[in-house]
């Protein structure tokens, strides 16, 4: 009986501690699109299956039988980017809030044929902040103004998976990467002679975005049983922004 107790306690707390680290993601990079891929917190490299598999591990595609259309809607709330400063900016959140972003994936295994095809479009990633009305250092001349950075990765990511046999399956993803970027610091904030001894403007750098190519490869493996192998290999994305303008506060600066 009291090994049976231990036993049970132990499994709960090892259950509780797994499913808090499903909260976690990839750095900027989110993990886990799809209703399967999201209660796994990402950990779905070996059982990737569904529409989303195109995004996820393509081989996984090969999984389906006939076509599957998804579609997601996922909140997010953007929090533990406090700030705190000497001019008492004290703030336990930003500005940024709540929201809802969309994914969706569409994705066929062809009839009487080793091939499968898909193609998703998710948000792939992002980070940032917005804290708004702040005071500003009386050396720049005081008063309230605003300070923001926002980053936002969206790929569309098509994909085609072979089944070699009915244990080994190989596939591949091109992903187009959207980027988007914009930020500001202290845009309505211009003094001459301030800080220092330098003159200080404010300024806001808007709607730079640029598109990137990335490759994914993935493979599942299955050596009996309900053992599956999972592994997938993604290139590096390069980040290069382009068009976007800078525009810097220079009223009060000579």
């Amino acid at each position: 009986m009291k090994k049976s107790f231990i036993k049970n306690i132990t499994f709960w707390i090892a259950a509780l501690a797994v499913s808090n680290a499903t909260f976690a993601n990839n750095g900027m990079y989110l993990s886990g699109y799809g209703t399967e891929s999201s209660l796994m917190g990402g950990a779905d490299v070996a059982v990737s299956r569904d529409a989303f598999a195109s995004n996820n591990n393509p081989s996984g595609l090969t999984q389906l039988h006939g076509q599957a259309f998804e579609f997601e809607l996922a909140p997010y709330n953007v929090w533990n980017t406090s700030h705190s400063d000497g001019f008492g900016n004290n703030r336990d959140r930003n500005d940024t809030g709540t929201g809802v972003y969309a994914n969706a994936a569409y994705a066929r295994h062809f009839e009487n044929s080793p091939l499968a095809a898909g193609v998703a479009l998710v948000v792939q990633g992002g980070t940032g902040w917005t804290q708004e009305d702040m005071r500003v250092n009386p050396q720049l001349g005081g008063g309230r103004d605003d300070m923001s950075a926002m980053f936002t990765v969206i790929k569309l990511a098509p994909a085609l998976a072979w089944e070699v046999n009915k244990r080994l399956s190989l596939g591949v993803t091109l992903g187009i990467n959207y980027l988007a970027a914009n930020e500001e610091v202290f845009p309505n904030t211009s003094c001459s002679n301030c800080l220092f001894g330098q003159d200080f403007s404010g300024f806001s750098f808007q709607n730079a975005s640029g598109t990137t190519f990335t490759t994914k490869w993935g493979l599942q493996y299955r050596p009996g049983g309900d053992t599956v192998i999972g592994v997938t290999y993604g290139t590096k994305a390069d980040i290069t922004l382009k068009d976007g303008y800078l525009k810097y506060n220079l009223s009060n600066a000579g």
